[in-house]
């Protein structure tokens, strides 16, 4: 065995599987892993489904990523200046305003969609 891998298990390593707050972590890494592909797999065909072409399609759900990650930057941004439930409260806001545009976006494709 190497030294440093001897080191790691020497500090705990070894242990970290059989923790809770580890299989915790592991949990909710597979749930947002699941999040990511029910996106990818099930939001082009919903779109392509209203009536949008399959590169406009991929164009969308590609900008949720990087939307998100310009997201987490601005919460961690404001990090030092928000209290927790702020952070809640524009999370909620955030989330009425994703719901309020999905239909919006919904609205337009059908009218697309029926023009045909």
């Amino acid at each position: 065995m190497s030294p440093f891998v001897g080191r790691l298990v020497d500090k705990g390593w070894s242990r970290a599987p059989r923790s809770l707050w580890f299989r915790i972590l592991g949990g909710f890494l597979a749930l947002l892993s699941l999040n990511h592909w029910m996106l990818i797999a099930f939001v082009i065909p919903v779109f392509t489904d209203l009536g949008a072409a399959p590169p406009v399609a991929v164009l969308a759900t590609s900008i949720i990523g990087p939307t998100q990650v310009v997201g987490r930057l601005v919460l961690m941004r404001l990090d030092e200046r928000n209290t927790n439930w702020r952070t809640l409260m524009l999370c909620l806001t955030g989330i009425l305003v994703g719901v309020v545009a999905l239909r919006l976006a919904v609205s337009c494709l059908a009218s697309v969609r029926r023009k045909r």
